[in-house]
């Protein structure tokens, strides 16, 4: 059965199956939705603009139905107040519609939009929202009402729609937006276009004097709002072009078994497409301990740089070798060696746990009592609440939960001593159904991608990286309930007056729950937002999302132990590629073939190349020299050759914690540009980047939003800084 409809998850997640083949979808979806016909559902795709000096306000309000081409473009100017103008947006989405009915309303990137315009709501009935993240806000009215996130759907900007989806070419309108200047007072009005102009970065203003033609009258002064009313129009209509196409391409895919309008998540689509089409069959949910137990021996990719080459300054012809779609691969390997395990686990005995090797799969703890082989970059991981560091040697034996493939792995490639002290096992065979499944969504996408089809493998991509996401879904450990605020509005039956008086039931769920809650939120006058404890006994598949991120670290290790044994240097890895000496692939890739059996190189699953990327380039692209400060903090001074043959360069640079315009306004304080700063934090030197400065030369600025209990405000240009320093 569904849990409560306001706990703090997203509504998809919030089921408890005990066996994925027999799980029940009963989350309102679009298709069941159309099957009934007592149940109507209609789409909206909208969008806003704000005020955004101090408290972003509500300035206009975009929507377009899923049936219509007209956009409806509402100004908060032309209304009593900003509740008066969400009051008629919600009628009109709702016209004609009756309390079993319901509207979905996609906006794009729903966490800023829900933001400027929460403290204005009065009809919030719950909120799904985890980890930072929002995913859908239910609101009541005339039929059920929900806000949902598109960008959960397709991860990318409105801008980049119809790159990725191939959409029409008039829906691709260049900006030019000056949101400084649009205020409450010109909206509606008319002003000079050069004070809308020079507010404008540089590369804009070219854009904002072809766009604007339109806008100027014949006295030459600019209708800012009808600008504006423009450009938010053509937002709504990309939106709605950009979710239609998506789901045209996902119900072709699943042959319309599944719209993209059925789960919140492009993770929920993928996985129900591999659970209807047998994946999980037989496969058992874990709850309770046993989830816990698994989870320990759950993590993410390994990021880490050779001990030997830290913050070193190398100038050698280096190579990016990346694998191809790694996770997928890595299902696709599990799948055909073993595959995903069915059936409940068993837990080992004591006289046992000699048989990890002779079961389908295990989750044990191991000590570590001794590392005998050395690797440049080992495999042995040491989980903290903070990070994930890898050892090749240990002062004091080592307790760690891992998997059966992992544990191979290190007595393979490292040779440790080691006791099982315990364990968990499964051993009723395997369901190979998800390589199969995994591999026809590969090929699909090579198919569609040489005919020049954007859209099918776009989408088909996004499927692919989010196909076992769900299945090591966290538990959640609070629930976020929406209850009436402190206050009432009240009728005087004798004066026919409404008087504010206190609210009672919100005092009296606050005596009842105070050992559970933990915050109270006040939205507005009228309505609270209470984050509670709660327990959680929810299942997920962790033995299967375990299993493949253990085989998807096998595909690297297996290539740094070739590395390893044959002496070829190894820089950097970062989960799905490393750093080497670029004359060493070929090398390489001829001692792998000789270990494996295998060709590693090419453009299939399982496989290896060179990816580095150069805007211009037309020959082979590599490192001249890389600086490595540490995990997600390195600099490559990249070469090629252009389509004349002449040689190019250019930096593939990253600083985790840092932006691009950050690290860009701090390199122009050195003469040697970026990598002069580089070279001076491998010295141990120290710099303060401003993540959000004013390039003067670019008249442009970085903006970036502060979201609070409160909405959502602009930080002050320049006021946010970062240490750096290694």
């Amino acid at each position: 059965e569904r849990k409560s409809i306001d706990e703090n998850v997203p509504i998809e997640d919030t089921e408890d199956t005990h066996q994925a083949s027999h799980h029940k979808d009963t989350e309102d979806t679009h298709q069941a939705s159309l099957s009934r016909e007592d149940n109507k559902v209609k789409i909206f795709y909208a969008d806003i603009e704000s005020y955004t000096t101090d408290s972003h306000k509500l300035a206009l309000l975009g929507f377009v139905s899923d049936t219509s081409k007209e956009v409806t473009i509402l100004n908060e100017k032309k209304f009593n107040d900003i509740s008066h103008l969400l009051n008629t947006f919600f009628m009109k989405v709702t016209d004609g519609l009756n309390k079993k009915d319901t509207v979905k309303i996609y906006f794009h990137n729903l966490k800023y939009d829900y933001s400027v315009i929460e403290k204005h709501l009065t009809n919030i009935f719950s909120i799904c929202k985890k980890d930072g993240q929002l995913y859908q806000v239910k609101l009541f009215g005339r039929c059920k009402i929900e806000l949902l996130d598109s960008y959960k759907l397709l991860p990318f900007k409105l801008s980049e729609f119809n790159k990725n989806l191939g959409l029409d070419a008039s829906l691709n309108k260049k900006e030019a937006i000056n949101y400084k200047i649009f205020s409450k007072e010109n909206n509606l009005t008319l002003i000079d276009p050069n004070d809308y102009r020079k507010g404008l970065p540089n590369k804009e203003k070219h854009t904002f004097d072809n766009e604007s033609k339109s806008f100027i009258n014949k006295d030459g002064l600019f209708d800012i709002t009808g600008y504006y009313s423009n450009y938010l129009k053509y937002d709504c209509l990309t939106l709605k072009a950009g979710m239609k196409k998506m789901n045209e391409i996902m119900l072709e895919i699943t042959e319309n078994k599944i719209s993209i309008y059925d789960k919140l998540t492009i993770s929920s689509i993928t996985n129900l497409y591999m659970e209807i089409n047998g994946a999980y069959n037989n496969v058992y949910g874990t709850s309770g301990n046993v989830r816990d137990y698994i989870a320990q021996s759950v993590y993410g990719g390994r990021v880490h740089v050779n001990d030997k080459y830290v913050k070193k300054v190398i100038n050698k012809k280096i190579a990016d070798y990346d694998g191809v779609s790694l996770y997928p691969s890595a299902i696709k390997r599990l799948c055909n060696e073993s595959g995903l395990p069915v059936g409940h686990p068993y837990r080992f005995i004591s006289n046992e746990l000699d048989r990890w090797k002779e079961v389908d799969y295990a989750v044990m703890t191991i000590r570590i009592n001794k590392i005998n082989k050395h690797q440049q970059m080992p495999i042995i991981a040491v989980q903290s609440q903070s990070s994930t560091d890898y050892v090749n040697m240990i002062k004091k034996p080592l307790t760690v939960i891992i998997d059966k493939y992992t544990l191979e792995d290190y007595i393979k490639l490292h040779d440790i001593e080691y006791e099982i002290l315990d364990g968990i096992y499964f051993n009723n065979g395997y369901n190979k159904t998800m390589g199969e499944l995994i591999n026809n969504l590969f090929n699909k996408r090579l198919f569609y991608k040489k005919q020049g089809n954007i859209g099918m493998s776009n989408v088909l991509k996004l499927m692919m990286n989010s196909s076992y996401g769900k299945t090591i879904m966290k538990k959640s450990y609070d629930k976020i309930t929406i209850i009436k605020g402190k206050y009432v509005s009240v009728l005087n039956k004798e004066t026919g007056v409404y008087e504010t008086k206190r609210n009672q039931k919100y005092i009296d769920y606050i005596h009842n729950n105070y050992n559970t809650i933990e915050h109270v939120r006040t939205i507005n006058k009228y309505m609270s937002e209470v984050k509670q404890s709660k327990f959680d006994n929810s299942s997920n598949l962790s033995q299967v999302g375990c299993a493949i991120l253990s085989m998807s670290k096998r595909i690297m290790n297996e290539v740094f132990d070739v590395c390893n044994t044959n002496d070829f240097p190894i820089y950097y890895t970062d989960t799905d590629s490393l750093h080497m000496d670029y004359d060493d692939v070929h090398k390489f890739e001829e001692k792998f073939q000789e270990e494996y059996g295998r060709n590693i190189t090419g453009s299939n699953l399982g496989q290896f190349n060179i990816d580095f990327d150069m805007k211009g380039s037309v020959g082979e692209i590599y490192s001249t020299k890389a600086i490595f400060l540490g995990k997600k903090a390195y600099i490559d001074l990249l070469e090629s050759k252009d389509k004349d043959g002449n040689i190019i360069n250019d930096y593939h640079v990253r600083m985790k914690g840092a932006t691009s315009e950050g690290l860009e306004h701090l390199s122009k304080q050195y003469e040697g540009g970026i990598m002069e700063l580089y070279e001076r934090l491998s010295r141990g030197e120290e710099a303060s980047c401003v993540l959000n400065p004013r390039n003067e030369e670019e008249n442009s600025e970085k903006a970036m939003f502060v979201f609070s209990g409160d909405g959502v405000s602009t930080r002050q240009c320049g006021d946010f800084v970062r240490k750096l320093k290694f």
